[in-house]
């Protein structure tokens, strides 16, 4: 349940004395620029596709492509450039051109069933 993920998350921000959006922005420049160190140019981090590159790689795709993730952190992971290359040749290698999220009603033989919007 969303509600469960937030208080959890802001238990673990409270335990890391982090209180601020400026503070989690930080958090977040530190953990790119280490990938980015990592990663050096590589296709992969370890040169194969490892279980690093699968949580790495889910992430930054959320963190770029998702409606939320886009609003929080593009600006950020805009500053990595490594790191946008990094999800762009994963998406390719691992799931075609023009991979990356898409809303699945816009996948053929997906059928989703949408709540209608209530009228003010």
């Amino acid at each position: 349940f969303p509600w469960r993920q937030r208080r959890e998350a802001l238990a673990k921000m409270k335990a890391l004395g982090v209180t601020s959006e400026e503070q989690v922005t930080e958090l977040l420049h530190r953990a790119y620029k280490s990938l980015e160190r990592k990663l050096r140019h590589k296709k992969y981090f370890f040169g194969r596709p490892t279980t690093l590159d699968a949580v790495a790689y889910a992430h930054l795709l959320l963190h770029r492509s998702s409606p939320v993730g886009a609003l929080l952190y593009k600006d950020v992971l805009g500053k990595y450039p490594a790191l946008s290359k990094y999800v762009d040749g994963i998406s390719e290698a691992h799931f075609g051109p023009g991979a990356g999220l898409r809303d699945p009603a816009d996948v053929e033989g997906v059928k989703i069933k949408r709540r209608k919007r209530k009228s003010k």
